[in-house]
């Protein structure tokens, strides 16, 4: 049996509350909750529209202020889409310069540390923002590698992403692990690319899966008594 040696983790929902980070950007804009919005936003029309349909479209702002337009009923204007876009900004940038962490993150990598796996961070973007934002949240680096769609030239719902990090870590999938709160986005490419899984699966999820190679949490703290029984440590 070969044992894990790598442990891959996100960033966004996964150790950091990301979700409440934008919502906050986004109180009041049309008149909505900045959750409800956020919610709308990000589960119907970014993944469900965007994600399944209009891939190539990921990263266009005018095609998102478009659809805002659309489901929410309002005239599509220039102003419209510069607004969306800077609060969107103002959400982004604040998930690394005023995170709010999970409350067991700490425990989270003291654990997977004294399992004596290596540690990366796997996140589409900002990577170095982010690691750094963990490292001075715990007073320590805990990270041995960092990857994001730039280093890597791949976005991580993409099975290539987890197969050149594999390339960077010297390790074989069986070897590998990633921790994150999507599953589409974290565990389905990470499966397909061979790798363990760890799905932390919070409260407003509604999706399920059963596979061999992925174990569902609610939390890091199941996480990491999934990577010390992974590394051959409980």
């Amino acid at each position: 049996m070969l044992y894990v040696e790598v442990v891959l983790v996100d960033y966004d929902n996964t150790l950091s509350d990301s979700d409440g980070a934008f919502a906050r950007a986004f109180e009041g804009f049309l008149g909505w909750s900045g959750k409800k919005f956020w919610r709308i936003y990000l589960d119907e029309l970014h993944r469900g529209v965007v994600h399944r349909f209009f891939p190539e479209k990921h990263d266009s702002v005018s095609f998102h202020a478009r659809l805002v337009s659309n489901y929410f009923g309002v005239a599509y204007s220039p102003q419209l889409e510069e607004s969306l876009y800077a609060r969107f900004v103002e959400g982004e940038r604040s998930c690394w310069q005023r995170p709010v962490f999970y409350e067991d993150v700490q425990e989270f990598f003291a654990r997977i540390r004294a399992a004596g796996v290596r540690v990366g961070l796997a996140t589409n973007s900002y990577s170095k923002e982010k690691a750094r934002a963990v490292s001075k949240a715990l007073g320590e680096e805990v990270f041995d590698y960092v990857f994001d769609e730039n280093c890597l030239g791949a976005r991580k719902t993409e099975r290539v992403f987890y197969e050149r990090a594999l390339e960077r870590v010297n390790a074989s999938p069986e070897q590998v692990v990633m921790v994150g709160d999507s599953l589409i986005h974290d565990v389905l490419p990470a499966v397909e690319a061979g790798l363990w899984a760890i799905w932390v699966r919070r409260s407003f999820q509604k999706e399920t899966i059963k596979h061999p190679r992925v174990r569902v949490v609610s939390g890091l703290r199941a996480a990491a008594e999934v990577i010390e029984a992974l590394a051959g440590k409980s």
